[in-house]
């Protein structure tokens, strides 16, 4: 391109503005040049070692100011590298402590030739990956200097977070807090903030941080789990915490304190201002900004001080308290006496609720969504509906089974900002309640989204001629309720008048082919769920839909499909997630004239005799990009998964396959896959094979985190297998009369342990069996004796 071309182009004050901006471009550019004075050369040799050169100048660089930005930049070659180097620093083998993905690709590389490539960068790299390769190389004082570089390191190379680089950056933070400089320096604890504030630990990959989170809690002795990206506080490591605390509904990951014990450990560090202010960065990396209390039964008030609440109010935005018994009171006051407490979310769940709660709660903080579930409430109706009502900033309110009238709920709904309403009846007569004052609805609420669960309760029309005024909603949820052909109408009309409606959940025991019909032909849909009764299960026969672009969720469940119907589901193009669970095809007649057009399927479910049509058109061979597959093969509709599409070995990270039958071409085909992390062949059958023929050159031996082989025969060998699984987080087994005593596991390390045991069972081998788990550093494991 002609530059002077362009500026002849551009106005006078445009020139300036770009010769400026071009001037600083290239001067960054050259001092990253001129920075760059390491410059090292690798080498494949053979398919289990790499050797590293530098080449021979002796560059003049000073790396301990805290200005110095650190880089790295690789690139690639054949066979070419410089001739004069120096004697090879480094030699990278399969064995080496870290593992790196991008120099593992190098050994999986299919050529013979010694592959080649440069890496330059303003650090003495050698320095960094000695310590890579033998953990006790690691000097007596490191500063942050070597602590960034390794995390240069770590996301360039594409560190695999296993549980030796959990050790690695244990030990490394434990030797820069331990140094003099740390202890003494009052610059020392900003230089800590700086480490974890600069762009390099930012751009890490999300398990490089959470390993980093958890080197941190290691060193401060807490027992702590993962849970996806929420964080659990646990006082041992084999205890049972809820998941269905974790509300999808808030924008942050959670941190759960487990018990009372665990709230004691972590309430102590937190009187720390410098382990305060570690966690708050590390913690914010993650999105953890929603904190649970949960199950502080059996404890005196008196033993518990929540008075270090005043210090997390920068970090946490959301507040979940569930069966604190006796101490709800004290959290409350405390928060109470916090000035710039900024709650967004809060979550009572399973407690009593007084009118000073609510005073609190409505008066001093601008909630954004209030959760109750399963709460007592102590409180006047007026004095609730009045408080209620005129809080300004509330967008999302979520109540389940409370018994309360509402008579508040029309003067709400025009009065509020509320945005999301999720409710849920256990009771008739709170129902009853409810859609009596619902059905006095005459305007257009402001709402988005909507899901209420009835219980069991048949609505009636007036209901759904109210439901028509929601005309903005782009979520539409409703379970659990009867409705007939007489209403019907009512509903067509309702769901045709919201315009904006990209997801729809039905859940009842009636849905006909006209009500189906209707659902796939609105435009604009996005998502589709209908689930229909398993006693009154309908047919669905689609017609041409006309609606192939819109469409890329359809989850139905307890449905009989017909060949058409399959016909205008195969057509559509922009599916990505398509879910048969329980559903069967009613005609008999052949599919093998159907034409598969949904080739951007990443998650599959498939349940009922649709299994055999899958494989029967071979439809798994054409998905390119899957990502989830679960299959319940019920035996008769076993498929064989030898025919997974091979650009899914980068992509498939989940399969469940079960009651089915799995022979040796299964296998071979599974072991392909490289990043698999979850792995369910439950009530699975092996034919003429077994599940250790997987063989030690399985690709998802790194990656699997969840293993379940419940009610699946396997043998002692099956059993010494799994010691090749090194990132086991999760495994569930059967017992089968396997002397397990015999073997020595060494590298499964998981998070969980319960054991599940039956009187007709050996119990002194179930005993055992714990025993040796533990002895040989077992963290936990699923075992159910059957």
């Amino acid at each position: 391109m002609n530059v002077c071309a362009i500026f002849k182009r551009r106005k006078p004050s445009s020139q300036i503005f770009y010769i400026y901006n071009l001037i600083i471009t290239l001067c960054i550019f050259l001092k990253f040049i001129s920075s760059n004075k390491f410059v090292y050369w690798f080498e494949r040799i053979t398919n289990s070692e790499i050797k590293f050169y530098r080449e021979a100048q002796q560059p003049n660089i000073n790396l301990e100011g805290s200005d110095v930005i650190y880089r790295l930049v690789i690139s690639y070659s054949s066979d070419e590298k410089p001739m004069e180097l120096s004697d090879h620093v480094f030699t990278y083998e399969n064995t080496n402590f870290i593992s790196f993905e991008v120099l593992k690709s190098l050994f999986d590389s299919n050529t013979s030739k010694n592959q080649c490539g440069k890496i330059e960068c303003n650090f003495e790299l050698e320095y960094i990956l000695r310590m890579t390769k033998d953990i006790s190389a690691l000097p007596d004082t490191v500063n942050y200097n070597h602590f960034e570089s390794l995390l240069i390191v770590l996301k360039y190379l594409k560190a695999v977070a296993d549980k030796n680089l959990s050790q690695l950056l244990q030990r490394f933070i434990m030797k820069i807090c331990n140094s003099e400089n740390f202890v003494d320096s009052t610059k020392a604890d900003v230089r800590i903030e700086e480490v974890f504030c600069k762009n390099i630990f930012f751009q890490s990959e999300l398990s490089v941080k959470k390993t980093m989170i958890s080197a941190y809690l290691n060193i401060l002795m807490l027992k702590h789990v993962f849970c996806d990206e929420n964080l659990i506080i646990l006082s041992n490591k084999n205890e049972i915490f809820d998941t269905s605390l974790f509300n999808k509904h808030i924008p942050y990951k959670n941190l759960l304190i487990n018990d009372y014990k665990a709230f004691c450990i972590l309430e102590y560090h937190f009187k720390s201002p410098k382990i305060l202010d570690i966690l708050k960065i590390l913690l914010n990396e993650i999105n953890i900004k929603s904190l649970i209390f949960y199950n502080f039964l059996n404890y005196r008030t008196t033993d518990i001080n929540f008075g270090f609440l005043k210090y997390l109010t920068d970090i946490f935005k959301s507040l979940i308290v569930f069966k604190p018994l006796g101490v709800s009171q004290i959290i409350y006051f405390e928060l109470n006496k916090v000035f710039d407490l900024n709650l967004e979310f809060f979550t009572l769940r399973k407690l009593f609720v007084d009118r000073d709660t609510l005073i609190f709660f409505f008066n001093k903080q601008t909630i954004k969504g209030l959760i109750l579930d399963n709460i007592t409430l102590d409180v006047d109706i007026d004095y609730f509906q009045k408080i209620f009502c005129l809080s300004e900033k509330l967008e999302y309110i979520e109540f389940k089974n409370i018994e309360m009238p509402f008579i508040w709920w029309i003067e709400f709904l025009q009065k509020s900002n509320i945005r999301k309403i999720i409710l849920s009846f256990n009771s008739r007569f709170v129902t009853t309640n409810f859609i009596y004052e619902w059905c006095k609805i005459e305007f257009h609420p402001n709402v988005l989204y909507l899901e209420i669960a009835f219980c069991y309760f048949e609505i009636c029309r007036e209901f759904w001629d109210s439901l028509w005024y929601f005309k903005y909603l782009q979520t539409l949820k409703l379970f659990d309720y009867e409705s007939n052909k007489k209403t019907e109408l009512c509903v067509f009309r309702a769901i045709k008048n919201m315009k904006d409606l990209e997801n729809l959940s039905i859940n009842n025991d009636f849905l006909s082919n006209d009500f189906f019909i209707f659902l796939f032909k609105k435009q604009g849909i996005k998502i589709l769920h209908l689930n229909n009764s398993y006693f009154k299960r309908q047919t669905l026969n689609l017609e041409i839909t006309n609606n192939y672009k819109s469409l890329n969720e359809i989850i139905l469940k307890n449905i009989y499909v017909s060949k058409n119907t399959l016909k205008e589901i195969f057509k559509l193009e922009s599916l990505s997630k398509l879910s048969f669970q329980f559903c069967d095809l009613k005609s008999k007649k052949s599919t093998e004239y159907l034409v598969f057009m949904s080739k951007n399927i990443k998650k599959l479910y498939l349940m009922g005799s649709v299994v055999k049509v899958f494989e029967d058109l071979d439809i798994f061979a054409g998905l390119e990009y899957l990502e989830k597959l679960q299959i319940l093969g019920r035996k008769i509709y076993s498929c064989s998964l030898s025919n997974i599409n091979l650009l899914c070995n980068s992509t498939l990270k989940s399969i469940s396959y079960r009651s089915g039958i799995l022979n040796l071409n299964n296998l071979n085909r599974l072991k392909l896959l490289k990043v698999l992390e979850e792995l369910d062949i439950c009530e699975c059958e092996f034919s003429e094979c077994c599940f250790y023929q997987l063989g030690k050159d399985c690709m998802f031996l790194n990656s699997l985190k969840y293993l379940n082989l419940s009610f699946v025969r396997i043998n002692l060998t099956d059993f010494a297998y799994l010691n090749n699984f090194k990132n086991l987080i999760f495994i569930e087994l059967s017992y089968s009369g396997v002397p397990l005593i015999q073997l020595k596991f060494t590298r499964i390390s998981s998070q969980k342990c319960h054991f599940f045991t039956k009187e007709t069972c050996d119990e002194k081998n179930a005993r055992n069996l714990s025993k040796r788990f533990m002895e040989d550093g077992i963290e936990g494991i699923y075992l159910k004796l059957v």
